[in-house]
């Protein structure tokens, strides 16, 4: 008998009081252990028919699925309009010593505050030549192969280009790490002890057979009365070269805006005026850092990753990839299991698909840990095709999760849930379409930054994809 029919019985009945009492008792309870059966099966769907009760019910499980990391390399990385100045060595795990130099044009000598050419030279009696200087401000940025070793002196040099600095296409508009300009003549070095992370302004005193060269031609145009005053210096000064000795072991930054030449005079008279003469950067994309690698047998060196659809997977690489931005090395994610999920999604719903990778412990900066990571899709050629999205179409990006007290525990946790289930719905899946981490929206570094990543393959802290999954189960009886 259905409850409705027990209802229905109730309504005709006509019974005493007291029975009719003791029955309602005995329906209440009924019903409230049926009402109790109901709430405890929730979650499953029960249908009542003639013959037959249908169950659509599932279980909730969460498995690790595998993946695989490698490490491609950028033809070429822009390095200039990033008011950084790269200078020195510094010996990185898995890659070897990395190398940096600095290419800058610089402008027509300026009085400060004035925004046009102004030589106002004071004759040649009246105004006398002091020194010539140049200047560099510390970024605090500072990386060497025993961490934060500042007893180590680091010799920094300015070179003139034998050639003019700019750029081989007139279509171009920026320069990229792996170009460089032969310099011809080195007019000025210093020795001193870096200090990481402060931000000191420092100056040393140029050759002065340089400085009289550059008063001999400010008097030369004055006294020529020259109107191309920008194409005449051009010739004069073709830009300068920033290295460091070739015994160095540390590799410093500096900002590039804040690198100038300054000729020191003086006025005679009846008190003596100083006067300074700036030539500062003509333009930041006329300023660039030139990277390479030093150890051409290193799993990542150049002469492995020649071109940017060759990936070292990490099977080769002692079970690491890399993330660095001067080389222009990245790591990219491919799901080898990709296949057998598109089989399971059949029966199985995937409600969660988990990212985790695990950095190196000592691989990166303690003090200049990366926050999060950004996600693209890549193709086979290492193609960037477009930005991860959730459900919601915004990018998606990973997420950084430790202790402060314990980092080796640390992880990079990413939801690509969207990204997986649109991959499994599609006819066909290819497995060699995978993800690239960056290190910010789009591939263009403003630091040095480096981080190694543990792969699947090895044994503590491997990254992987975690998927959570409802596993259906319909039953008839």
């Amino acid at each position: 008998m259905s409850i409705h029919d027990t209802r229905m019985t109730l309504k005709k009945t006509n019974l005493p009081r007291q029975r009719h009492f003791k029955h309602f008792a005995t329906l209440a309870v009924a019903l409230t252990l049926l009402f109790a059966l109901f709430a405890a099966c929730s979650d499953e769907d029960f249908l009542l028919s003639d013959s037959t009760i249908k169950s659509n019910s599932y279980a909730e499980m969460t498995s690790t699925t595998k993946i695989q990391l490698s490490t491609f390399r950028l033809d070429s990385v822009l390095t200039s309009s990033q008011n950084r100045v790269w200078v020195g060595k510094a010996k990185k795990q898995a890659i070897g010593t990395i190398c940096s130099e600095s290419f800058l044009r610089l402008d027509e000598p300026k009085l400060p505050g004035s925004s046009s050419a102004y030589y106002g030279w004071q004759g040649n009696q009246k105004e006398v030549y002091d020194s010539c200087t140049i200047v560099f401000r510390h970024t605090g940025q500072f990386e060497c192969e025993q961490d934060r070793d500042t007893i180590q002196l680091f010799n920094i040099r300015v070179e003139c280009l034998a050639q003019k600095l700019e750029f081989a296409d007139e279509n171009e508009s920026n320069f990229y790490n792996v170009r460089s300009f032969h310099a011809d003549s080195l007019i000025g070095s210093f020795t001193f002890n870096p200090r990481p992370n402060s931000r000191p302004r420092l100056r040393f005193r140029l050759n002065d057979s340089f400085g009289q060269h550059l008063v001999d031609f400010i008097k030369a145009q004055v006294n020529l009365g020259s109107n191309d005053i920008t194409q005449n210096f051009d010739k004069f000064l073709k830009g300068i070269k920033v290295s460091s000795s070739p015994d160095a072991k540390a590799l410093l930054g500096f900002y590039a805006d804040s690198t100038m030449i300054c000729l020191h005079s003086h006025i005679r008279g009846f008190q003596a005026v100083k006067v300074e003469r700036q030539f500062r950067m003509m333009g930041s994309n006329l300023q660039f850092n030139h990277v390479w690698n030093e150890e051409p047998d290193e799993p990542f060196s150049p002469d492995n990753l020649k071109h940017r659809y060759i990936q070292v997977t990490e099977d080769s690489a002692n079970f690491k990839s890399v993330m660095y931005e001067g080389l222009g090395y990245y790591t990219r994610v491919n799901f080898p299991s990709i296949e057998s999920l598109k089989n399971m999604s059949k029966y199985q719903h995937i409600v969660k698909a988990v990212l985790k990778l695990y950095p190196t412990v000592g691989s990166y900066d303690k003090n200049r840990i990366p926050t999060s990571f950004f996600l693209h899709e890549i193709n086979k050629g290492n193609v960037i095709t477009g930005s991860v999205i959730n459900a919601r179409g915004s990018s998606v990006y990973s997420t950084l999760v430790y202790d402060p007290f314990d980092r080796s525990q640390m992880y990079y946790y990413a939801d690509i849930t969207y990204y997986i289930n649109t991959i499994l719905s599609q006819d066909l899946v290819d497995e060699n379409n995978g993800l690239v981490l960056t290190w910010g929206s789009a591939m263009t570094p403003t630091n040095y930054n480096f981080m190694i990543f543990n792969g699947h393959g090895v044994d503590l802290h491997r990254s992987v994809l975690e998927v959570t999954f409802y596993n259906f189960d319909r039953e008839e009886r």
